[in-house]
């Protein structure tokens, strides 16, 4: 009769500390302010004025390397009328299994707006597959212009980006941009955490 108390026991002390741990975790709650890396200290905040889109933290930066950059961000208006095209841009970054999908909105004028769904680093902090999962990072919706972040990636970083055209009704490439929108201004509102397998690029979109 011993071993089996015993076992319940043990049982009991260890769901015990299964849940002071989860109820622990549950108070961890994303920050808005940290020493954020420069590349993604500003999230992209958006509003629409009529049919015009004024989205303000576009980063332009004008990368020479990975630490070497002149940092610009900027508030740009984009006519929706002139909304024309949406790209997927697969950024194979540790060969075929993992790619960041990126999407690409290109407008009548030749301007594109390109959004990353990205972990929000500190400048402490490099990216970390297994951090996704222990609430390390926040996410992040980021709003750039698209030659800064296929340069970044494809010419600094040395990456494989493949662009893929998508078909779609102006109506639905509107939506699809919308979206983005929404998700940015509630992302700003609350902080959530990034995770590697449910709240990341892919995920998200």
């Amino acid at each position: 009769a011993a071993a089996p108390q015993r076992r319940r026991v043990t049982t009991m002390a260890g769901a015990a500390l299964i849940g002071l741990f989860c109820g622990w975790w549950s108070t961890i709650q994303p920050a808005e302010t940290r020493d954020w890396a420069t590349d993604v200290s500003r999230p992209a905040m958006a509003s629409l004025a009529g049919d015009t889109l004024v989205v303000q933290n576009v980063r332009d930066f004008d990368w020479r390397s990975e630490t070497d950059f002149t940092p610009r961000w900027e508030t740009r208006r984009y006519d929706l009328n002139e909304l024309s095209s949406l790209a997927l841009i697969a950024d194979y970054w540790m060969g075929e299994p993992i790619a960041h999908i990126m999407m690409s909105f290109g407008f009548a004028d030749g301007r594109y707006l390109l959004w990353s769904i990205e972990v929000r680093r500190t400048r402490a902090q490099s990216f970390s597959v297994v951090a996704g999962f222990v609430r390390a990072s926040e996410l992040i919706y980021l709003a750039a212009d698209e030659r800064d972040a296929l340069r970044l990636r494809a010419k600094v970083r040395g990456e494989d980006l493949r662009i893929y055209r998508v078909r779609a009704s102006p109506e639905k490439i509107r939506a699809m941009l919308f979206a983005y929108v929404d998700e940015a201004i509630a992302l700003a509102a609350q902080p959530a955490w990034y995770n590697t397998i449910t709240s990341n690029c892919t995920t998200m979109i």
